[in-house]
């Protein structure tokens, strides 16, 4: 079996590529960097896979060479080449009938939503570590919340949930999302958060984590239904958050905002409370809190709205909507062009 080597930034050839993804329901997510593809003797593409960052995606192996004739050389050499590029410990998203094939490839299953998706890593004491580091933040008390959001940027809807939440809970744990498709980077994003929770003493804010699963790194483009891709993600997320993260800190409860005008995150919102209870999941179940955004005179204060006003008007239509400390940060920081 030769495997060979495409990079999406040349001008190789990848019809008969798009041809075995097109076959198997898949597509190429755009971050995509590397595609690896396995063919016969006589030329025939039987397999492939891509690398994007830290996530294997577009992998499709045609039915009859699955198993140790393509399915395990093909990703012993994505294992190596994203070892040569940096990225040793590896999430792997596919579908359900091929959880098996690429659990004999060491990848073991983290969350799966029947019929739709699988998400496997191959770092067995990756997610243990994680998991022991959060241990050590736990914090006494019968009531734990749990908050996740990216704050891009954060404002006074955000502080209303985390205040919420502190007063109806003995500690909340919010978590902030790393993901580079943000409006504006990590560590402003944080800084607004740590300055804008500052006086709230039962609050302790984490950097999120690879396990604090992103929609920019969920593979978009093999599920083209919008809303069965949403819900995949939903239901990957929360399951992670659920078994894992939730017990290390002890949290039982998790809080979210309302957000009518982003119809991806109201569907995101509609499902979790499934994932948070369902008793299919061999972990505690959680409270789900939906709570209405903070208004100002009468209109919701989302991220969106904010982001909108500060492009059209400037940062001034700003200041009934964000913190001061956001502001500050937003002096030093081009508005978004869309």
């Amino acid at each position: 079996m030769d495997l060979q080597f495409l990079k999406r930034n040349k001008d190789d050839d990848l019809s008969d590529i798009l041809a075995l993804l097109k076959a198997h329901d898949l597509a190429l997510d755009p971050d995509i960097s590397l595609i690896i593809s396995a063919h016969t003797p006589d030329g025939a593409v039987v397999g492939c896979g891509g690398i994007a960052g830290d996530v294997v995606k577009a992998l499709a192996i045609v039915p009859e060479f699955r198993g140790e004739t393509v399915a395990l050389p093909l990703m012993t050499e994505i294992v190596a080449t994203a070892w040569e590029l940096g990225e040793k410990d590896l999430f792997l998203y596919t579908k359900p009938d091929n959880e098996e094939m690429f659990s004999h490839c060491g990848f073991m299953t983290l969350a799966r939503v029947p019929g739709t998706a699988v998400l496997m890593e191959n770092n067995k004491q990756r997610l243990v570590t994680f998991c022991d580091a959060l241990k050590k933040e736990r914090r006494e008390g019968s009531n734990i919340a749990g908050l996740v959001m990216r704050c891009d940027p954060f404002t006074y809807g955000h502080r209303f949930l985390a205040e919420t939440a502190a007063a109806e809970n003995d500690w909340v744990h919010l978590f902030l999302m790393q993901e580079d498709a943000s409006l504006l980077p990590f560590k402003e994003r944080l800084s607004m958060v740590l300055e804008g929770t500052a006086d709230i003493p039962n609050l302790t804010v984490h950097p999120g984590s690879v396990y604090i699963i992103s929609r920019a790194a969920f593979p978009g483009s093999y599920l083209h239904d919008p809303a069965t891709l949403e819900r995949a993600y939903t239901g990957i997320d929360v399951q992670i958050f659920r078994k894992y993260i939730a017990p290390a800190l002890g949290i039982t409860s998790r809080y979210v905002g309302t957000e009518p005008f982003s119809a991806i995150t109201s569907l995101y919102t509609t499902d979790m409370d499934f994932w948070l209870k369902t008793e299919c999941l061999a972990a505690p179940a959680l409270k789900f809190h939906q709570l209405p955004l903070l208004e100002q005179k009468g209109i919701p204060i989302s991220t969106s709205r904010v982001r909108g006003l500060w492009r059209e008007q400037g940062l001034d239509a700003l200041q009934p909507l964000v913190p001061a400390s956001t502001l500050e940060h937003l002096k030093n920081l081009e508005p978004p062009t869309e």
